[in-house]
């Protein structure tokens, strides 16, 4: 799986093993620190985004996710 993170400076993208485990994050450093946005992280057998202070996910009920 290929997830890819659009901000207005760049294009970050991450390709996630076929078995799902371990955890991931995807960051910016567009300000020369890099900074950790999305966390993605094998749950039960599923990829699972998580927010983080300065970042939140929503679902696809429009519903942030933890």
């Amino acid at each position: 799986m290929i997830v890819t993170l659009i901000t207005q400076e760049r294009i970050n993208s991450i390709t996630l093993p076929e078995k799902v485990k371990g955890q991931f994050w995807l960051g910016d450093s567009s300000s020369g620190i890099s900074s950790k946005l999305i966390d993605l992280e094998a749950v039960d057998g599923e990829w699972v985004l998580k927010s983080n202070r300065r970042v939140r996910v929503k679902d696809s009920n429009n519903e942030l996710t933890l």
